[in-house]
């Protein structure tokens, strides 16, 4: 029988070879930051194998499980030299969902797990705050009740609204300890009066529904559509952590935030990241507001502030590099201090976008971190084609007016145009333009190919108007249904807004984003980092590489990326420019071979010229 739980604290952990299958994502890596004795609260997982094990028994948690759990919190009794039942020194939990894959669906963290009308009294006793420890007992209920009982949480604001005036609270939460009772009374007799169930007072009990409840949400309907859509087996299963809580809430020496290893703008090694003063651990996930760049911690900035933050934070760079060092990637760490302590409560491989991922890659091989074959491996080949097309500078507020599916590559801007022959009619007058239709059909080509890029009402990924735009390397948007063409008219209307033939629009057809007016383009580059990738795999590869081209425009943008020549010429294509579509038709509608030849003898220098 597999190992139901797992514990962890500082300095050593339970891993193995399979961690993030048993332990999930964030289980594992709480157990390799304890493992490389790094700041970690102490805790446990219960692992994948007790969730299939539970998902068989009808009647709550197994009875072997529940006494391993058990047994696992006074374990931690013992670590933390707090009691779980309140008595003195309440301990409370942190308990989270672990699944090896992120999935959007699962049971939210509940904190402050083992908090009741007892522990209230002991904790706000025992740090002299007595609006933190209610505040700690009705955030719990909350949370508690939305997981376990799926209460909505505007009850509890509509609750909470109804006391404040009925009461005369002086602000927007009880002050004193009578209003806190009663808005704890009524939150507890809400659950009693609605679920018909008394809200658990024996923490263990609490733990145990938890757990449950947290096991369930890997079969809710959102959780369920996720994996299917990506193909995670139904018996996979999730793990859950529960970690000793951090009371770092009290005094502004405590804070939260998150820590990377890199700086992914330019991919050197330099802590970078956020924080947030006098936040607790619901900070990490974002709902604090009031953040600060990490670096100021180390600027001396904090003084002008005139907090305190607690001399242990010098050491989270040192932490983070040694977690870098062992994984051989920019890393990123969700951090925490309380009590004046520094404490590491997640961690995951930075994510990054493909020109960041390039940047890292190509630091880790300077600094001698991983080889070139390595770096190579970690990028994804797909990721590179948004490299290589024009992409928005997204460094002011977008006026997205539709959104359809990103067809080919790249952003454009450009006037509004509803006909191929008004494409070509500008363009040649050097004016850029987007050709937009309902659809595009073959005699569209040549209006495509002058084109910034090409945005149609309907059609998919494999419409007529994706397939050739990137086949010429063209931007493109298809199937934004919200717009609608009247040709007539001259005008492009799309929920509300109306855009006439030649005003400016931009379409990012990496995101399928239809955006109203001229935003600024960065054009792409074989330099810097990626070319340096490039060398990479030109050292490593095995073939030749060629192009297609059927332009000299072309040719010599794909000699500028490295193609030692040209593999493919469509020369049909060539016909589409200027005026030679009308000696081809001439030619092919010519009734006899006098007039076909006389055709030819019109295209035969033109494209002879091409070539020669």
């Amino acid at each position: 029988m597999a190992k139901r739980i797992h514990t962890f604290r500082r300095g050593t952990a339970e891993r193995t070879a399979d961690a993030s299958e048993s332990l999930g994502a964030k289980g594992a890596n709480l157990a390799l930051l304890a493992s490389l004795d790094l700041p970690v609260p102490p805790g446990f997982t219960v692992t994948s194998s007790a969730w299939r094990e539970a998902s068989t028994h009808a009647d709550g948690l197994p009875q072997p499980l529940r006494s391993e759990v058990s047994a696992a919190v006074a374990w931690l009794e013992e670590t933390t030299g707090r009691s779980f039942d309140g008595a003195e020194r309440p301990l409370l939990l942190a308990v989270r969902t672990s699944s090896r894959t992120g999935i959007p669906g699962l049971a939210e963290t509940v904190l402050d797990v083992g908090m009741n009308d007892r522990t209230v009294e002991t904790l706000s006793a025992e740090l002299a705050d007595q609006d933190f420890a209610f505040r700690s007992y009705r955030r719990f209920i909350e949370a508690f009740s939305g997981l376990v009982y799926s209460v909505d949480a505007g009850d509890f604001e509509d609750m909470a609204d109804e006391e404040r005036a009925a009461s005369g609270w002086a602000g927007a939460e009880p002050t004193s300890a009578a209003e806190w009772r009663a808005l704890i009374a009524r939150y507890l007799a809400f659950i009693e009066d609605e679920i018909g169930e008394t809200m658990p007072q024996t923490p263990i009990e609490q733990l145990f529904k938890v757990i449950e409840a947290s096991f369930q949400s890997w079969r809710n309907p959102v959780a369920r559509s996720f994996r299917l859509a990506q193909g995670i087996a139904e018996n996979a299963g999730l793990a859950v952590t529960a970690h000793a809580m951090i009371f770092n809430e009290r005094d502004q020496n405590s804070g939260s935030g998150t820590a990377l290893s890199r700086d992914l703008k330019t991919g050197q090694s330099r802590l970078t990241g956020e924080f947030g003063l006098g936040g607790r651990e619901r900070a990490v996930i974002g709902e604090r507001e009031e953040r600060m760049a990490l670096e100021t911690l180390f600027d001396g900035a904090l003084h002008a502030t005139g907090q305190a933050f607690p001399s242990d934070i010098a050491a989270l760079a040192d932490h983070v590099r040694r977690l870098e060092a062992h994984v051989g990637d920019a890393v990123e760490v969700d951090f925490m201090v309380g009590d004046s302590e520094l404490f590491l409560l997640q961690s995951r491989i930075a994510k990054r976008t493909a020109g960041e991922a390039i940047r890292v890659v190509v630091e880790l091989v300077k600094e001698g971190l991983i080889e070139e074959e390595e770096a190579l491996l970690r990028i994804d080949p797909a990721s590179l084609d948004k490299l290589l097309h024009p992409t928005i500078v997204r460094d002011t507020d977008l006026r997205i007016v539709a959104k359809g599916l990103p067809a080919s590559p790249g952003a454009a801007t450009g006037e509004i145009v509803f006909t191929a022959e008004r494409a070509q009619e500008l363009a040649s007058e050097g004016r850029p333009v987007i050709l937009v239709r309902n659809e595009t059909h073959p005699e569209d080509i040549h209006g495509m190919h002058v084109s910034e890029g090409v945005l149609t009402v309907r059609g998919g990924t494999t419409s007529h108007a994706a397939v050739v735009a990137r086949g010429i390397g063209k931007p493109c948007v298809t199937g934004a249904g919200s717009l609608r063409i009247d040709a007539d008219a001259g005008e492009l209307r799309v929920n509300g807004t109306v855009l006439k033939v030649g005003d400016q629009i931009t379409i990012d057809g990496s995101t399928g984003e239809v955006i109203e007016g001229s935003v600024e383009l960065k054009r792409p580059a074989l330099t810097g980092d990626f070319a340096t990738l490039m060398e990479f795999a030109d050292r490593a590869r095995r073939m030749g590489v060629r192009t297609n081209a059927e332009t000299p425009i072309e040719a010599r943008a794909a000699r500028a990326f490295g193609a030692e020549g040209i593999g493919l010429c469509r020369t049909e294509h060539m016909f589409f420019e200027g005026d030679r579509i009308r000696a081809m038709r001439e030619m092919i509608l010519a009734p006899d071979e006098v007039g076909r030849r006389a055709a030819l003898e019109q295209l035969l220098p033109i494209q002879r010229s091409d070539f020669v």
